[in-house]
């Protein structure tokens, strides 16, 4: 559990960021979305379930935060870091307008966490009502102190980590011919609510000559199938843990067998030793490229990115990011492996932490092997 030490620390850290940059006050936003929440909760230790929240964050002084219902008055009193609650009656923009006046920050630089996220309704009344105020994005002010985790905040992702890849097990205690994609991957969310998962995001694929994972369905698993399960969940902390696997219902095919080995290798031994500080995210995506070229197959699913409080976070791996990793990531890398003719894929993901010194500790550890289900 964070604390107020921790709170304290994060704030003065985002303040002196601020002042650096000439902000008066932060404006960050929460759009409920489920990767657009971690802004807000990094700032305010509340998890948002419903509609628009705003927190006005001052450079000076006691920052506020609107809520759009009484219940979320009440909840987020008594959870959330800043404990000036203000209800959005009659409407987010006119009271959005009146606490900054009120604050006396009608003429203040803002920055803004984030005007993608912002609709264009309440950035255009802001400016139309505070017409001396000046707004700015401001996301990345935010990102960067978000991207290296506290021992405190890795310690809270290795229990979502924990709980995923218990639900893994579940996965595999469930998977048999029979069952239905959706029958299955209920018994996996049921786990998960039932032992503390807040949001929770899954895609499965299961039916031969098919590529791209996505939404469950009532196709019933047959012997013989692979099946592509990954799972993306926030665990009781509002921490993030993505993890993929491909499991076998029967043996499976020389052809997916090997392939999937060669990923398997490639994310326990290579990966590691890649993810090191410095390390160019763009250099880590080009030789998963020329890794999977190598081998003989194509890429699937885009290779990977930071995760915390937003299931995906900056820096992305990828061809065109060329920000050098730093100890205290901790990011997903999961490389899909898709056959020459399209018949055959296989699909994998650990979480990784850069370590200060040596290889990245991987921190998704599960054996595989009860993936390899015999019938």
């Amino acid at each position: 559990m964070l604390t107020l030490k921790d709170r304290d620390e994060r704030y003065k850290a985002l303040r002196a960021k601020m002042k650096e940059a000439g902000f008066d006050a932060m404006l960050v936003i929460c759009d409920a979305q489920i990767e657009k929440k971690g802004l807000l909760k990094y700032l305010t230790n509340y998890r948002n379930t419903l509609y628009n929240l705003v927190a006005v964050f001052p450079l000076e002084g006691t920052p506020k935060m609107l809520v759009p219902s009484p219940v979320q008055v009440v909840w987020a009193k008594r959870l959330s870091w800043i404990n000036d609650v203000v209800l959005q009656k009659p409407g987010l923009e006119p009271v959005l307008v009146d606490t900054i006046k009120q604050m006396g920050l009608e003429k203040a630089n803002f920055g803004v966490a984030s005007l993608k996220i912002m609709n264009a309704y309440t950035f255009e009344y802001l400016k139309a009502n505070l017409p001396e105020a000046r707004f700015t994005e401001a996301d990345k002010l935010i990102d960067e102190l978000r991207v290296i985790k506290t021992p405190a905040e890795i310690e809270l992702m290795k229990e979502t980590i924990d709980l995923t890849i218990k639900s893994f097990e579940v996965f595999g205690q469930e998977l048999k011919p029979g069952i239905t994609e959706k029958e299955v991957v209920a018994k996996v969310d049921s786990f998960l609510s039932c032992n503390g998962a807040q949001d929770i995001f899954h895609l499965i694929l299961s039916k031969p000559g098919d590529i791209m994972p996505f939404m469950a369905t009532d196709r019933k698993i047959q012997k013989g199938d692979a099946v592509i399960f990954n799972t993306e969940i926030s665990g009781p902390s509002g921490y993030w843990c993505q993890m993929v696997r491909t499991a076998f219902v029967g043996q499976p095919t020389p052809s997916a067998d090997k392939m999937y080995r060669t990923l398997q290798d490639y994310c326990v031994n290579v990966l590691p030793k890649l993810l090191v500080p410095g390390a160019k995210c763009s250099d880590i995506a080009k030789t998963v490229i020329k890794m999977t070229e190598d081998a003989g197959y194509k890429m699937g699913v885009y290779f990977g990115h930071c995760q915390g409080l937003d299931v995906v976070e900056l820096p992305k791996i990828a061809v065109n990011d060329d920000t050098p990793l730093r100890a205290g990531m901790v990011l997903v890398v999961h490389p899909q492996f898709v056959a020459q003719d399209d018949q055959e894929t296989v699909w994998y993901c650990d979480s990784y932490l850069v370590k200060e010194d040596g290889p990245a500790e991987i921190l998704t550890k599960t054996a595989p092997e009860f993936l390899r289900l015999d019938f």
